[in-house]
């Protein structure tokens, strides 16, 4: 009987993943992620020294997507706050993927409200008002 750890050590499930993602994108899909990395390239003039092989640009072409599936990153509008993010961002290097992503997801001042703070710094002041009347 063949050893476990032998037979776990051979089993490549990265690449059943990524067979199995490949048939699931769509074209379109491809064609944004491809936009996206040329985009970011420019906005991080840095990007060459993480991604500095075209085998590392398609690994991290097929993460971002699983990223972007996970966590329901699924509009043009996400991907362009994303971007309008990254190129207010200081610094010349890329963002991890779950950066971008929560990039992507709006925060409360992105929708023209208050922050978390600020919101609760409201409600005090009105309590306090309301108190003293």
């Amino acid at each position: 009987m063949k050893d476990l750890t032998k037979i776990i050590n051979n089993l490549d499930l990265t690449k059943k993943e990524d067979h199995q993602l490949q048939n699931k994108v769509p074209p379109i899909v491809k064609t944004i992620v491809d936009s996206l990395f040329y985009q970011l390239a420019y906005v991080f003039p840095a990007w060459k020294y993480t991604w500095d092989t075209e085998e590392k640009i398609k690994g991290a072409k097929k993460e971002w997507v699983k990223s972007f599936f996970e966590n329901d990153i699924n509009t043009k509008e996400q991907i362009s706050l994303g971007l309008k993010k990254a190129r207010s961002s200081n610094t010349d290097f890329l963002p991890s993927c779950g950066k971008f992503v929560d990039w992507c997801n709006p925060s409360p001042e992105d929708l023209g409200f208050p922050s978390e703070q600020k919101a609760l710094e409201q409600c005090v002041t009105h309590r306090n008002k309301e108190k003293m009347h």
